[in-house]
């Protein structure tokens, strides 16, 4: 699916998932232009900010959280 937001594209097919939430049936996606979106089971699309996906990465999946944003500072 690809859909224009704000006259940027977003295209699941040339984005990379990054993280599946299969109880609510999403899925998160980081475009090569370091931008996220998400696409709902609806086939709805929403642009995520970086701060949300830091949040979403950080409590479900760390290892991809590394993978796209770098090692957190220790708390």
């Amino acid at each position: 699916m690809k859909r224009v937001i704000d006259g940027l594209l977003y295209d699941e097919d040339m984005s990379t998932l990054i993280f599946e939430d299969r109880d609510k049936r999403r899925k998160y996606y980081e475009t090569a232009g370091k931008r996220f979106f998400v696409v709902y089971r609806t086939g709805e699309f929403a642009i995520k900010t970086e701060d949300s996906m830091k949040q979403i990465l950080g409590m479900y999946d760390y290892d991809m959280y590394v993978k796209v944003f770098g090692k957190p500072q220790e708390a």
